[in-house]
């Protein structure tokens, strides 16, 4: 190293990726040591058996497809086809083992029937093994057959065990079976979704996972020790169901002992194959000592996983061979000051060496003109000026640093190196195998609905394929430097230091041999605006703004939003509930939403509200609802008492708080939440409550005056919504049905006068304008003015009709309520934002896919109108960009507002009339500029 000399500072891969690389090093010369081409053949043999397998998941048959609707009910009218079961008996004995741990003794009696045409020579019961992740570990103690004991075949699977009993003469007629076996650990952690309480359930289903039988009758013993019995959190609950069938009822003690109590649970009913005999015992939280989760369920949780994890190692192995095993080989480790560029190196080869992407089109340019390029070479030259830098030209220098003639040239001349061996194929190998595995795992485990909750396929899908592309990447793109290579580099080294302190860019020619490696080392932007002086300086005409191949980066900007238009129409209607959308006011009342909403039925409901708090001060409404009814048992859900209103006003929260709920004059827990938008009440009653009952729930509007913009001026709003639509879904059962309904609303002498603009009660209209009908005669009492309603169904089950000016009909379709309209200023009210924003949100189902159209037609337009006269630079893109993108997110946005549209609403014309003209705009102006050129211009001088 001369005394002058630079030393080049070496990079020092992290320890890491030393010893991975080290790893991946020591494999490559083994499999070179002692392999040949039919062990490379072979171990791509093994990748490509792993990504056939993949496939075979993928578009193969579903390995342990679970039981469709139509496969149960297709069993069911084959039930003949196998044995019955002519009656089927299961007895339960519970223990709890020294160490706190569940274990059930269970005795299966089995009656089963044989026809002739059977061709079953096999009585088979099929046993899980696990369950809520514990392993079972069922043990068999005994199995006979028509009194005589038998040899039981057993066959293992991964989550369950099936115990045959043969049969040397085969089996006809019936034949009783008679199985014992101990299960362990069968009860499990859970939360109940209605009461909310954390308990351990004991829950099973005596028939099994997998029972493909008719039973003609089922009987259930379940003898519980009283210290168990003791630390129920809820009475048990038994019950059979198949399909949308159900049926269910509360256990109670047949017989009971001085240390057990014993439960039985009959039907004599025949039931179809595949039906479900279950029962539940809660207990208190820590009633068992709880197992850890079993290795099978680690599988089960972390198997779905592995190729992605396998993928992530993989892609950590391509790294540190990035960094290290293909990294740029040793050159002399240090430069010197040099004047003159490499020998023999063209600079386009340089520049392809210093790894110059973004600069490598102007470097190319240069060089071609500086070797007295032809107007095609200026052309070229100012246009990658322009270029340079710009994000716009990222692509452009990709492809001209890769498909150069120089790029070739680098290998040609042993430059650059394509890593070549088994380590290489191993990678691309392996991302295309462990991708198309992940991918198979995904469709086969897409049918387990309880895993799909959890691991979130369609996420793990797109990470997989996202590594999986980064690690072919990183193989097929490395290329690192030769030992020549970097020699040559350590020459460029020395180059940009005689560059550097010679300020070689301010004395430069535009012809000068050096200007190509100044623009080599400069950033893309500084060596553009360096060289647009140059070509200033040289009076070269620099007009191709243009061209449509110079993108700058106002037309990078409308390219951009044209593409981004579509996508955020998707994430519009994809997070945003359209105001033209009709909500589901029952959802309250839907038990797969809300638990335990299902099973009080009311017969008749009253509120009463009360309005407090004179004009000019804050107003306040509190209101008492009572609730008569009937709870019936029945329900694998307790029974809960539950509520909805609105309590947003045009956008304006009334601040609706429950202060009480009592049942019976009790007060019971409640929980307060929101759902759709309104306010959600919910017991929660530890256990069941069969019976009649009283409910009391008490609630106040601590803000119930809105701002609202009304018949041209803005006034205040009280709007009270005691019923909302659907109320009736929940509270009619079989038996039961609602008999009168009534509400009332007490206020003040002063606060009646200054409800002037408006007020009586709700009903006969659509959210948000429900309508407005007369209040009708008052009554006074010492309170104040009170108004009533009372209404009840006639005999075939209608609601009255109710006629004010016009004739309006009430149902229990409809809301029920009262509103009270005041001047501005009466009380001291929230602002208008509430108001605005909320009708902002409203128009965007009309506002959002007109707007897209309408920007679609007119730049559609443009071009329609400019004919067959071209078009060039950013009007270009208008055109040509803006028009379909626009018009395809104008589609996408108006099937998202009027999915709920019948067609007849008035803002139904102007949204479908504007996507429709949309899709005529953009036919039409693709036609009409389908042959539309750009000329080539030419400056005065006749140069370009």
């Amino acid at each position: 190293m001369p005394a002058d000399a630079i030393a080049v500072a070496q990079r020092r891969p992290t320890p890491l990726y030393r010893w991975l690389s080290a790893r991946l090093m020591r494999l490559e010369r083994w499999v070179r040591s002692h392999g040949s081409v039919n062990l490379r053949w072979g171990i791509g043999f093994g990748w490509a058996l792993i990504i056939g397998i993949g496939l075979l998941l993928i578009f193969g048959p579903v390995i342990n497809k679970p039981i469709g609707f139509d496969d149960i009910t297709a069993s069911a009218e084959d039930v003949t086809g196998t044995w019955i079961a002519r009656s089927f008996q299961a007895d339960y004995v519970l223990h709890r083992g020294d160490d706190g741990r569940l274990q059930v003794d269970v005795t299966e009696h089995i009656t089963a029937f044989f026809a002739d045409d059977v061709r079953d020579e096999t009585i088979e019961r099929v046993i899980p093994t696990q369950y809520e992740s514990h392993d079972l570990h069922p043990t068999l103690t005994e199995a006979t057959l028509d009194g005589s004991p038998v040899h039981v075949h057993t066959r293992t699977t991964a989550d369950g065990v099936a115990y045959g009993i043969p049969h040397r003469t085969g089996l006809r007629g019936d034949h009783d079976v008679v199985l014992r076996y101990t299960l362990h650990d069968m009860a499990y952690a859970a939360q109940d979704n209605s009461t909310g309480r954390d308990e351990q359930l004991w829950e099973w289903n005596a028939y099994g996972p997998s029972f493909g039988h008719g039973v003609a009758e089922t009987e259930m013993h379940i003898t519980v020790p009283r210290t168990l019995a003791d630390a129920y959190s809820r009475e048990p609950r038994g019950g059979l169901s198949w399909l949308l069938a159900a049926d269910s009822a509360q256990l109670d003690p047949e017989s009971t002992t001085g240390d057990t109590v014993t439960y039985t649970l009959t039907n004599d009913q025949s039931l179809p194959p595949y039906a479900t005999f279950w029962f539940r015992f809660a207990f208190e939280p820590g009633t068992f000592a709880l197992p850890a989760p079993s290795f099978f369920f680690w599988v089960q949780a972390i198997g779905p996983f592995v190729p992605l994890l396998l993928l992530a190692a993989t892609l950590l192995f391509a790294l540190a061979a990035r960094a290290v095993a293909w990294s740029d080989a040793r050159g002399r480790a240090w430069y010197v000051y040099r004047e003159e560029p490499p020998d023999a190196v063209k600079p386009a080869v340089a520049a392809r060496i210093w790894r110059s992407v973004l600069s490598t089109p102007l470097v190319d340019a240069l060089d071609e003109y500086r070797r007295g390029g032809d107007a095609a070479a200026k052309r070229a030259l100012v246009r990658a000026a322009r270029q340079a830098g710009r994000p716009g030209n990222l692509m452009i220098a990709w492809t001209r640093y890769l498909r150069g003639s120089a790029w070739k040239d680098v290998f040609r001349r042993g430059l650059r190196r394509v890593p070549r061996g088994f380590v290489r194929e191993s990678f691309l190998g392996a991302a295309l195998a462990w991708a198309v595995l992940q991918a198979g795992l995904v469709r086969q485990l897409s049918y387990q609905v309880p895993l799909t909750r959890y691991w979130w396929p369609v996420a793990v899908m797109a990470v997989s394929v996202l590594v999986a592309g980064t690690i072919i990447v990183i193989a097929l793109t490395a290329r690192p430097l030769t030992r020549k290579g970097t020699l040559v580099k350590e020459q460029l080294l020395g180059l940009r230091l005689y560059a550097d302190r010679t300020l070689a860019h301010e004395r430069i020619s535009l012809k000068d041999p050096l200007l190509p490696y100044v623009v080599m080392f400069a950033s893309p932007r500084r060596a553009g605006r360096l060289v647009r002086a140059l070509i200033a300086q040289e009076g070269l005409n620099a007009d191709v703004a243009a061209d449509p191949a110079f993108l700058s980066a106002k037309r990078l900007a409308v390219r951009f939003a044209a593409v981004l238009a579509v996508p955020a129409a998707i994430a519009v209607v994809s997070w945003v509930p359209a105001s033209t959308q009709y909500h589901s006011d029952d959802a309250a009342y839907d038990s797969d939403v809300v638990p335990g909403a299902y099973g009080f039925f009311v017969s008749t409901f009253s509120a009463h509200a009360t309005l407090t708090g004179a004009p000019g001060g804050t107003p306040r409404l509190q209101v008492t609802e009572h609730l008569s009814g009937a709870v019936e048992e029945g329900f694998r859900n307790v029974p809960q008492v539950v509520r909805i209103w609105h309590d947003t006003v045009n956008g304006h929260h009334a601040g609706l708080t429950v202060t009480s709920v009592a049942v019976d004059g009790s007060a019971v827990p409640f929980t307060q939440s929101r759902l759709d938008g309104q306010a959600l009440l919910r017991t929660r009653l530890p256990d069941e409550w069969p019976g009649d009952h009283d409910v009391t729930i008490r609630y106040t509007l601590d803000d119930p005056v809105a701002e609202v913009w009304a018949d041209g001026g803005w006034r205040q709003r009280l709007r009270w919504t005691a019923l909302s639509p659907g109320w009736r879904f929940g509270w009619a059962g079989v038996d039961h049905d609602v008999e009168s309904v009534s509400v009332s609303l007490t206020l003040s002498d002063e606060v009646l006068d200054a409800a002037a603009h408006g007020r009586g009660w709700l009903g006969g209209g659509a959210w948000p304008d429900l309508g407005v009908r007369d209040f009708g005669a008052p009554a006074r009492s010492a309170a104040g003015v009170q108004y009533a309603e009372w209404f009840a169904p006639d005999a075939d089950g209608h609601w009255p009709e109710l006629t004010a000016d016009d004739v309006v009909f009430w149902s229990d379709d409809d809301y029920l309520g009262a509103q009270l309209e005041f001047p501005e200023g009466t009380y001291a009210a929230g602002s208008r934002a509430a108001f605005i924003a909320d009708a902002a949100m409203r128009a965007l189902p009309i506002v959002l896919p007109v707007l897209c159209a309408v920007i679609a037609i007119g730049a559609a337009l443009i071009g329609i109108v400019r004919g067959r006269r071209p078009i060039v630079g950013g009007m270009r893109d208008v055109t040509r960009w803006v028009t379909p993108w626009f018009a395809a997110a104008a589609w996408i946005l108006t099937f998202w507002a009027t999915r709920d549209l019948v067609g007849d609403e008035p803002e139904f014309v102007p949204i479908m009339g504007s996507a429709a003209l949309a899709v005529v705009a953009t036919v039409w102006m693709f036609v009409a500029t389908r042959h539309r050129r750009t000329p080539t211009r030419t400056s005065r001088s006749g140069s370009h």
